[in-house]
């Protein structure tokens, strides 16, 4: 009797590929994903969307979601200005999720594993609700 498991993977960003050893095969899972800005427990829409995906740069940008206050020592400046800050006018800073579910036929004897290709800051991984790994980095 063939076994099927269902599975569900919420990450912060980035492609995932799903390899199979043995005999080895690759499955590309690019498409089929939902997106959310926030966090998971303030969710209420969710959005369809493709990985690779940078939910951080869809607009509008504007100067304003960014400014300083700094005199940049480098330049001689001796006074403080106001300039733009680090993230060029992003008009969304914070947390984002992303989910998705696919299946596996049959887990019997088999290695799976999932490769997140381009995760950014502080990525957090779950599998079927349960925590699998943390990345503070890009």
């Amino acid at each position: 009797m063939k076994k099927c498991t269902k599975i569900i993977v919420m990450a912060l960003s980035g492609a995932i590929t799903l390899t199979s050893y043995a005999q080895r095969s690759v499955t590309t899972l690019n498409d089929g994903w939902q997106f959310s800005n926030g966090a998971l427990q303030d969710v209420k829409e969710w959005q369809t969307v493709r990985v690779p995906h940078d939910w951080a740069i869809y607009g509008p940008f504007d100067r304003a979601n960014d400014l300083q206050s700094v005199a940049i020592e480098q330049n001689g400046e001796k006074e403080e200005s106001i300039k733009t800050g680090r993230t060029g006018g992003l008009p969304f800073i914070g947390k984002g999720v992303y989910r998705t579910t696919f299946d596996i036929s049959d887990t019997t004897n088999v290695t799976y594993t999932l490769l997140f290709d381009g995760a950014m800051s502080n990525a957090k991984v779950c599998i079927n609700g349960r925590h699998a790994i943390t990345w503070p980095y890009g």
